[in-house]
């Protein structure tokens, strides 16, 4: 779904709501539900145009993992050089994008003139926007993933994603000297990689459930946990020993150098299990929102409980918003259902996904392809 919109006397498109230009400056903003899908059809190499539209106002970091892998395969498919492709974006993102796409993508910005919108032959969202009050009720009764209805508009198999080792810089997978002196780490450590929370609070954990995982970590498995996120700075934190509290202090890229050095990963529904799964590290997630016999069943390596608080309402069914007149009053950033952990259960989840990962490991990455330097060839 594209949102129409007019902003200092010029006609915009972008994916998403827009929320980083304020809405009282915006005038006729609406969404248009009358932008062709491609759906069902195999992308043929004959058709000249694709686009795609990413707003910050509906995928995180996470998602964007998963996304990169889908156009990765529109690339493939397409057939390199053959086509043009398009992809807008906040700049945010887009720095973080040039280093996995290959060339040929040609980067938009995130708000484009209507004119430049309509030029293009192909019209590919970044999702499918259940969301909205409208289609609420479609969430998950097709039990799909976001990234399988993709595939399935385009008539693309998914097969999960792919090694993101065998096309990322090997100075992100194995960063210099200076990263670590930057983050004030030891390049040496033996660490957990932790996300303290997601971008939708519905999905987060009390803080209370995170450093009881924390000290049961430092504790049982004898490894630093490095904090990820972007918090406050949390007191509790830093009274207990092994603990490197990274929030705010990490860049884009520094979170997928982490995430791949780490020994695993423990997150919400969010960037960290992408991560897990990508870069074939094992990783636990801890859920909320949705039931783990749905989401589990789109990862090969990552495994996943769910807290074990009692609500009535659990789970709510729609990832990113509970239902705020129902919930607890002191309940602001994190989901209740999650202020019991059942570290028995975490343990069980910590062997299991490293067993699927010796399963499913692949070698470690012994090239690049130079996604910045040349259009790369998938096949």
């Amino acid at each position: 779904m594209f949102w129409n919109f007019d902003y200092k006397g010029k006609s915009y498109v972008s994916w998403g709501k827009p929320r980083t230009i304020p809405e009282n400056e915006l005038v006729n903003l609406n969404p248009d539900y009358s932008v062709p899908i491609y759906s069902g059809q195999p992308i043929g190499r004959d058709e000249s145009v694709l686009f795609m539209m990413q707003g910050d106002a509906t995928l995180g970091m996470g998602d964007t993992i998963w996304l990169i892998s889908f156009m990765r395969d529109i690339y493939r498919i397409k057939g390199r050089r053959r086509c043009c492709f398009g992809f807008a974006s906040s700049k945010e993102i887009q720095d973080f994008y040039v280093h996995f796409l290959p060339k040929s993508f040609e980067l938009l910005p995130e708000f484009i003139e209507k004119s430049v919108f309509d030029s293009f032959t192909y019209k590919l969202p970044a999702m499918y926007y259940w969301k909205e009050e409208h289609v609420a009720d479609k969430s998950w009764v097709d039990n799909k993933s976001i990234l399988q209805r993709l595939y399935d508009w385009t008539g693309m198999i998914y097969g999960g994603l792919p090694d993101f080792g065998e096309f990322t810089d090997q100075n992100v997978l194995y960063p210099k000297d200076d990263f670590y002196k930057r983050l004030g780490i030891d390049k040496k450590d033996k660490y957990v990689f932790l996300q303290w929370h997601s971008s939708g609070y519905a999905k987060n954990l009390p803080p209370s459930s995170n450093i009881k995982i924390i000290n049961h970590i430092i504790k049982k498995y004898g490894l630093k946990v490095y904090v990820i996120g972007r918090l406050d700075s949390l007191k509790a934190l830093e009274k207990i020993p092994g603990v490197v509290n990274l929030s705010n202090k990490t860049l884009g890229l520094d979170v997928f150098s982490l995430a791949f050095n780490s020994e695993f990963i423990v997150c919400p529904d969010s960037a960290g299990i992408h991560l897990g799964e990508a870069y074939r590290v094992p990783a636990v997630g801890i859920l909320a929102t949705l039931p783990p016999s749905y989401i589990a069943s789109k990862y090969k390596i990552p495994s996943f409980m769910m807290g074990s608080g009692q609500c009535r309402h659990k789970p709510c069914g729609v990832v990113h918003y509970l239902p705020k007149e129902r919930c607890p009053p002191q309940t602001k950033d994190y989901c209740h259902v999650l202020t019991e952990i059942d570290l028995n259960l975490f343990d069980k989840c910590v062997t299991k996904t490293f067993e699927n990962r010796a399963e499913y490991k692949s070698k470690k990455p012994s090239n690049f392809y130079g996604a910045l330097n040349e259009a790369i060839s998938m096949e």
